[in-house]
């Protein structure tokens, strides 16, 4: 089989041995460096497949790789991520399926759009979605397989202000009420656990859906899973006497960490859970505000509820701290 080689970028000619030509060219690189080239045989003469790689370069056009085939190529990239942002993605690549095999010169922003707004639930499902597509159409229009990158363009709701608000006295006892009804190992007891735990450790949702079970010590009462900030990553987290049933049972759950949830799946699972119970509709994050708030009720010192949140600052545990005029009136009467 003869090879005619030509400049750079001008792509190639194969005498292959039956006598007819072939024409490779090179449609771009992975990631890693390795060529990525597309073939075409049949030619009859060699001056045929010349004329065919010519006119490519002459009249340019986007050439059909599919929108399933560059998410392939970027699966290491994706792969060096975080486990909860591989889940997201994963979970958001599901979603795009009616993109898959696509090619990726014909997709533009209307469709996305509309398969975005089809995403249930509210604003981060949507986001990773469309994260996702930034990144396949960057890859893409790095390797000229695009015009531009329309992904860009794709519109999501406003992302919601986060509430700062705590969990009522009744609503925590709907909780428990509800955790002890409901049958062992099942997915409404554990979602409930949780809230619970939160609640009485004031842990923040990113420490319980990473915390490895090695981080639980319940004969020393504390979990070493803090995160954020670096006085949030050494502190010791506590463990109130009422919650070792709960982290005792979600210890013998199956895997390794301690919750095994995506941070998407956790939040909707729990959205529903609890709306199902009937509490307040509130996220996950005001477990943390409620714990902040219920130790200042209690009358616990400033520096110790510092600590036990892992804030650098009282300033900053004030902020998640939310007393009520029935609590100043109780404490002014006092006087």
């Amino acid at each position: 089989m003869g090879t005619k080689k030509r400049g750079n970028g001008q792509g190639s000619v194969y005498k292959l041995a039956n006598g007819k030509w072939r024409a490779e060219w090179t449609l771009g690189y992975k990631a890693d460096g390795t060529r990525i080239s597309k073939r075409k045989g049949g030619f009859q003469t060699k001056k045929a497949a010349l004329q065919f790689l010519e006119g490519k370069r002459n009249n340019p056009v986007y050439e059909s790789i599919q929108l399933q085939e560059v998410y392939t190529l970027i699966k290491s990239d994706i792969e060096n991520l975080s486990k909860d942002k591989q889940r997201a993605y994963d979970i958001a690549y599901r979603r795009l399926r009616p993109l898959w095999f696509r090619p990726m010169s014909e997709i533009r922003l209307p469709e996305m759009q509309r398969l975005i707004d089809q995403i249930p639930c509210d604003f981060y499902p949507k986001r990773d979605a469309k994260a996702l597509l930034r990144k396949i159409f960057r890859y893409s229009l790095a390797n000229d397989w695009v015009a531009k990158d329309y992904a860009a363009y794709i519109k999501l709701p406003q992302c919601p202000t986060p509430k700062k608000e705590t969990y009522t006295d009744i609503d925590i006892a709907l909780m428990w009420k509800h955790y002890q009804a409901s049958e062992s190992d099942t997915e409404k007891r554990i979602l409930l656990g949780c809230a619970l735990v939160m609640i009485y450790t004031g842990m923040r949702t990113g420490e319980l859906l990473s915390a490895k079970k090695e981080a639980v010590h319940l004969s020393s009462r504390c979990m070493t899973c803090g995160i954020k900030t670096e006085m949030g990553k050494i502190r010791r987290i506590p463990i109130a006497k009422k919650v070792i049933p709960i982290l005792s049972e979600l210890l013998h759950l199956n895997g390794k960490r301690l919750i095994n949830m995506g941070s998407n799946q956790f939040y909707e699972k729990y959205k529903a859970t609890l709306s199902e119970i009937g509490v307040s509709n509130l996220p996950p994050g005001c477990c943390r505000h409620t714990f902040n708030t219920n130790m200042a009720r209690a009358g616990i010192q400033p520096a110790i509820i510092q600590k036990a949140s892992g804030h650098k600052s009282y300033q900053t545990t004030l902020g998640y701290t939310h007393i009520k005029i029935d609590d100043v009136l109780s404490a002014v009467d006092k006087l």
